[in-house]
């Protein structure tokens, strides 16, 4: 059973429910209160009676009726004084009859408890009533002790109550029917609040089944604040952080895609170059110049397959293991980034500028050397003859910050964020013909990061590039 009818069937079973024992405590409750009425003035007419038949003894000395008088005579007397005391209230006769402790008729009629069960059940002290039914006609049974010369009797009067019943019964018969109108209308208005409170919950799992589905969604509205807002909130932040995970899955593929794809180029290229000269070699017969100029070309692939397996061995390793830092010199580190540069710069006529300031670094040089290194060749490789590098280092609030920069090509805007990806590379042709596999960021990244730093490109078209490496600490000292 759909929720939706669990909820409308609860609401309707507890509020016909209420509304039931409601109303029957009602009309029993009204019943009741009558019925008390009833016995009050059946007590009442009781004791008019035996007031009465008391009156007609007065001045009569019980005593002289029992001298002179046997006891038939005495039962005589008082039928006698029984048939002639009539009392009436509201308009109508009061029946009564007179009984001994047995419950044998002495006087009057016993119209209605023939089986004697009220006047059996008293004592002498106490006066009781008994509701009973005769033909359809309700009447209530009043019974008090009463003593008339020096004999022991009850009194037992009768009082009809059927109008009484005849009410509740008219009353429970309204109330049916009141009963179903409101079935009626509580239904129809459960049914509109229990499709108001289900219309987010069915938005959900509308919503839940095109997210289930792949199909992206738009935000779930949120129609409250209760629980189910809060909800509807969370699905929505849900919805939206999987819509993030999925596309940086995708993202993800993709790049794995362009890895492999860029990978088993790079892998072909060298090959393709090597067979080609290789069967060259063997298919012709060539000059000496000739075929130390195809040995040279396959020794010269070769070497690149060598540093491309060197280079994605790195990359691997750096993913996996942890680096072994410690405290370095500054100034000793920079020097020695700048000794190792410094031939390759005087080929281009480079001006090369080094500006440090002094700090105790806590990092692994070796690594971090290539970083700087990697750096300056990829500015090397971006700038003309003559061009300007520099390499600085300084200190900053809570970080020390390595920054290379160039005044050379720089990188398409539309390319920046994609030059540090394993195998990207702006300009094939150039990269290649340096000797280049786009690996030379992707693993400078993954150092920075193994030391929890952060690597900043920031270019220019035709204007340059700058690279910040910013890592934690140091301890600052002097300018060099």
């Amino acid at each position: 059973m759909k929720f939706f009818w669990k909820l409308f069937f609860s609401l309707m079973i507890v509020s016909m429910t209420f509304f039931s024992i409601g109303g029957y405590w009602m009309i029993q409750s009204s019943f009741r209160a009558s019925l008390d009425r009833e016995v009050s003035m059946a007590y009442h007419e009781n004791g008019i009676l035996s007031d009465a038949l008391q009156q007609s003894l007065d001045g009569k000395p019980n005593s002289i009726y029992r001298r002179e008088q046997t006891k038939d005579e005495s039962y005589k007397l008082i039928e006698r004084i029984t048939d002639a005391t009539i009392v009436e209230s509201s308009g109508k006769v009061i029946p009564y009859s007179i009984k001994d402790a047995k419950g044998s008729v002495y006087a009057g009629r016993d119209l209605l408890d023939s089986s004697n069960t009220l006047v059996q059940s008293l004592d002498r002290t106490k006066r009781g009533y008994k509701i009973t039914e005769n033909d359809g006609v309700y009447y209530i049974l009043c019974a008090s002790p009463l003593e008339m010369l020096d004999l022991p009797f009850y009194i037992e009067s009768y009082r009809e109550i059927t109008p009484l019943f005849s009410n509740r019964q008219a009353q429970y018969r309204s109330y049916i029917s009141l009963l179903l109108l409101l079935f009626v209308i509580s239904a129809v208005i459960t049914l509109a609040v229990s499709a108001w409170l289900m219309r987010p919950i069915k938005k959900l799992s509308k919503a839940a089944m095109q997210l289930s589905g792949g199909r992206p969604i738009p935000p779930v509205p949120v129609y409250s604040k209760d629980e189910i807002g809060r909800l509807t909130q969370e699905f929505n932040r849900m919805a939206g952080k999987l819509a993030e995970n999925v596309e940086e899955l995708k993202d993800a593929a993709q790049r794995q895609e362009l890895f492999i794809s860029s990978f088993n180029h790079e892998l072909k290229t060298p090959l393709t170059s090597m067979i080609g000269y290789g069967d060259l070699l063997r298919s012709r017969k060539l000059s000496e110049e000739q075929a130390i100029l195809c040995a040279n070309q396959i020794v010269q692939e070769g070497r690149r397959l060598e540093k491309l397996s060197t280079m994605l061995m790195d990359l691997m390793v750096l993913k996996k293991q942890q680096i072994q830092r410690g405290p370095v010199s500054a100034r000793l580190f920079f020097n020695s980034v700048r000794n190792t540069v410094i031939p390759i710069m005087e080929k281009k006529a480079i001006d090369f500028q080094l500006s440090v300031q002094e700090a105790t670094l806590f990092l692994a040089p070796d690594l971090m050397k290539t970083v700087c290194i990697n750096l300056l060749d990829n500015a090397y490789k971006a700038v003309e003859h003559g061009g300007k590098i520099r390499l600085a280092g300084m200190g900053r609030e809570d970080s020390y910050e390595i920054i290379v920069s160039d005044n050379g090509c720089g990188i398409p805007p539309d390319e920046l964020a994609k030059v540090t990806e394993a195998f990207y590379m702006v300009d094939k042709a150039r990269s290649r013909a340096g000797g280049g596999a786009g690996l030379g960021l992707a693993i400078c990244r993954q150092i920075v990061q193994a030391h929890q730093g952060e690597l900043e490109l920031s270019s220019s078209q035709n204007h340059g590039t700058k690279v910040t490496i910013r890592l934690k600490g140091g301890d600052d000292d002097e300018s060099v």
